[in-house]
């Protein structure tokens, strides 16, 4: 079985979304999955397995064998992207190693179908309120407390929503408060040397959107 390159990361940056993997130490079997919430996912797979209630069989097994310290959570990669595309990523990973600890071949759930936006619904409402394992579990020993964004995720998600990288990038969102033409009157203003303020407030927009537009941030696709 081949073994994928495996990175530690710490523990804030489990907040992000991709694939990761559960590691034991001591077989070097793993077990590969994926999340929009990587951290908060390492925390219900080890409440699982501590409970005995993993929904892998082989992974709960080998726990009970060499016990929690044996095993490693490791991220495989950064997808912040939909979770079809989270998936996609998570295949490849199933498909090139195929990991020892997963019961099934596919990412998507172990019959293959893609869950309906009900059954999404319902599975969300069965993990809410006092049916969430975390519900009322204050203090360190929930997954959540003292969360804090760390410095290099922001940057990383800042860089990656910059120009073209953005998915909104050139396009008049349906709620835009200014049309083609008007958009091209603020553009002669700001070129006249009309303030930013005086511009806004003659549009009924703020101050930042105008700045926006002086830019090139937004309306880029308004010539």
């Amino acid at each position: 079985m081949a073994t994928p390159i495996l990175h530690h990361v710490e523990s804030d940056e489990y907040l992000i979304s991709g694939v990761y993997a559960i590691r034991n130490r001591v077989t070097g079997d793993f077990y590969v999955g994926s999340s929009k919430n990587i951290r908060n996912r390492w925390a219900v797979h080890k409440y699982q397995l501590s409970k005995g209630t993993h929904g892998s069989s082989r992974l709960r097994n080998a726990w009970g064998e060499y016990g929690e310290a044996a095993f490693e959570f490791l991220l495989l990669k950064i997808v912040l992207g939909s979770r079809a595309e989270i998936y996609a990523a998570e295949q490849q990973y199933l498909d090139s190693f195929k990991p020892s600890y997963n019961i099934s071949a596919s990412a998507i759930d172990s019959s293959g179908v893609v869950p309906s936006e009900e059954a999404r619904r319902k599975m969300s409402e069965a993990r809410s309120g006092e049916k969430n394992y975390w519900f009322g579990v204050k203090g360190p020993a929930n997954p959540a407390y003292g969360r804090k964004q760390p410095e290099r995720l922001k940057a990383l998600l800042s860089e990656m929503r910059k120009g073209e990288k953005n998915p909104m990038y050139g396009i008049t969102p349906p709620h835009a408060k200014l049309t083609d033409d008007q958009v091209r009157q603020v553009r002669a203003l700001l070129a006249e040397g009309r303030t930013m303020a005086s511009i806004a407030e003659a549009y009924g927009v703020s101050i930042g959107a105008i700045n926006h537009i002086k830019h090139g941030r937004s309306y880029v696709r308004v010539a």
